[in-house]
């Protein structure tokens, strides 16, 4: 099945000028911070992040919710530890 081309005459040739009138915007001054991982963050969307001394206990600082995950994770590791040794444990 062969397709025959056809010329476009979909765009009409007109001599008209358009004129265009650019605006000036202006400059937004942003900060951009450049993370660890090479990703970078806007200003405006920066976390604070508090300083910690080394040693420090980050378990005060951590949210609730935050610790209440990682104790569940903790406490579900340990329990499937132990399960998996159960048959060591009685030879």
């Amino acid at each position: 099945m062969a397709i025959e081309k056809q010329p476009l005459s979909a765009v009409p040739m007109t001599e008209e000028s358009i004129e265009l009138e650019i605006l000036p915007q202006e400059e937004e001054e942003t900060e951009l911070f450049v993370q660890p991982d090479g990703s970078i963050v806007r200003g405006s969307e920066m976390e604070s992040e508090s300083v910690s001394k080394f040693g420090e206990n980050i378990a005060e600082t951590l949210d609730e919710r935050e610790l209440n995950t990682i104790a569940n994770e903790l406490v579900g590791n340990f329990e499937d530890d132990l399960d998996s040794r159960n048959d060591w444990f009685q030879t």
